[in-house]
């Protein structure tokens, strides 16, 4: 009995490992030690990547614009207040 494995292989399949016995019998009562296996394979899974959103994100000038409306809102305060003291 044989605990056949496949090594770690990049770009192939997943292999699962197989038990085989040799020799073999056949249906016709002799035993074969020329045997040929095919093991079970997966595909390998794609490496999973993260969607490509948000590649323009638009929070600096958000920002600045608040803090340019923030500049200006204090202007006008302090222009307001010059005005009312002439």
């Amino acid at each position: 009995m044989y605990l056949l494995t496949a090594k770690d292989q990049p770009g192939y399949d997943l292999v699962s490992p197989t038990l085989l016995s040799i020799p073999t019998m056949e249906t016709d009562e002799t035993l074969h030690y020329d045997i040929k296996v095919e093991p079970k394979h997966t595909p390998r899974p794609a490496e999973h990547t993260a969607p490509q959103t948000g590649l323009f994100d638009a929070t600096i000038w958000y920002v600045a614009g608040g803090v340019l409306l923030l500049v200006l809102a204090g202007g006008l305060v302090i222009a307001a207040k010059r005005h009312e003291k002439k």
